[in-house]
């Protein structure tokens, strides 16, 4: 005989599945053949799931913030976005974040895996891509430094006091870094009314040490609360060696990629190519055409990483705490918006938003022209 308890544990039981079910219909899919929004957030999404739609506007993601005259991943970055972002009705559109959960369960903003760099701190946050060994109360009162230079009084905001200074605005936030742990993030999203403003983002076919979710499926099992969920908003991210196949970075079948092609609601990817002779636009076997022009005829986005170095020392490398010159030479070219726009990317996660959507107007890649 059911007891008084058991009861109402199923009442609440079945409410939250209710209640769940209801929060995998919050990101509905976009019907392309709805008019374009006038205005805010619901403008910027509907022209990032519609690129078939709109084929001459690339979108833009502001990379850790628009910190030119800040820190990274600061408040005065999410400041920065939104500013640059009501400059005009069609300005980026997204602002890209990097988070962490601490060992309380806070989860922040935050890039180093030490602190020295960005902060007045010094010493480990995160021991390897999975753990982070400090609680946001050990860390949250150091002020921020960028290149040397230290902002008193600002200091590691939480991913929620970022959302508060965000949701008022027309941004969408692409999330990054938090693929260990994406049910706390969506539970937050949806805890603030923005669930349907996100896109996250994590390995398809991860270098040695990070995690992945090669199909839709492993997703939806990876994350229970929210898979669902998630999946329409999930941008899985491929490096170069998938074309060729190498024991860090298993090779991506074209099976893989129409499975989430064919997933409703799924927006793209975000593929990392470096140069015109490199693996990913020259290996033709996606129906005869490279894996970047095969997801956009498939009418989804091909996203990249357009990493510029972070200073003339070069780009900071998080686990080896160092400044890497390689990237800054020749042989890359994602910080090279000619090579980005001739070869395909029309999603850009970029430090250098400003600059960029300034050159894709002149290139007529901002264009909202429709087919």
């Amino acid at each position: 005989m059911k007891t008084k308890f058991m009861k109402s544990s199923l009442v609440m039981g079945g409410l939250m599945l209710m209640q769940l079910m209801a929060y995998a219909q919050q990101i509905s899919v976009v019907n392309c053949n709805d008019p374009l929004p006038a205005k805010g957030y619901n403008r910027v999404r509907h022209i990032y799931y519609c690129p078939q739609k709109f084929p001459n506007f690339s979108m833009i993601s502001m990379h850790r913030g628009y910190w030119k005259d800040g820190p990274e991943n600061s408040l005065n970055s999410v400041d920065g976005a939104i500013a640059l972002n009501r400059s005009a009705k069609d300005a980026p559109g997204f602002v890209e974040l990097d988070i962490m959960k601490g060992k309380n369960g806070t989860m922040f903003l935050f890039h180093d895996f030490k602190l020295d760099r960005l902060t007045t701190g010094k010493g480990t946050v995160k021991s390897n891509y999975f753990t982070v060994v400090k609680s946001y109360n050990e860390i949250k009162n150091y002020d921020l430094k960028k290149e040397g230079a230290v902002f008193r009084g600002q200091h590691i905001p939480s991913l929620s006091a970022a959302l508060d200074k965000i949701k008022p605005t027309g941004l969408m936030v692409n999330i990054d870094k938090g693929d260990y742990f994406l049910d706390d993030v969506y539970d937050l999203f949806i805890k603030k009314g923005m669930v349907d403003r996100v896109i996250s983002k994590g390995y398809l076919n991860p270098p040695k040490g990070k995690a992945s979710a090669r199909t839709p499926a492993l997703l939806k099992r990876k994350f229970p609360r929210h898979g669902d969920l998630i999946v329409k908003s999930y941008t899985p991210i491929i490096v170069p060696e998938d074309i060729i196949g190498t024991t860090d970075n298993p090779k991506v079948t074209k099976a893989e990629i129409d499975a989430w092609i064919n997933t409703p609601g799924f927006p793209g990817f975000e593929i990392i190519y470096k140069k015109p002779d490199g693996p990913i636009l020259t290996d033709k076997r996606f129906n005869g055409m490279n894996i970047v022009d095969y997801v956009k005829s498939r009418g989804k986005r091909a996203g990249i990483f357009n990493e510029w170095p972070d200073n003339c020392q070069g780009t900071w490398n998080s686990p080896q705490s160092k400044y890497k010159t390689t990237l800054a030479t020749d042989a890359d070219r994602r910080g090279d918006f000619n090579f980005i726009d001739k070869y395909g990317a029309d999603f850009i996660v970029t430090d250098r938003s400003s600059l960029l959507w300034q050159y894709l107007k002149t290139a007529g890649q901002r264009s909202l022209q429709r087919r």
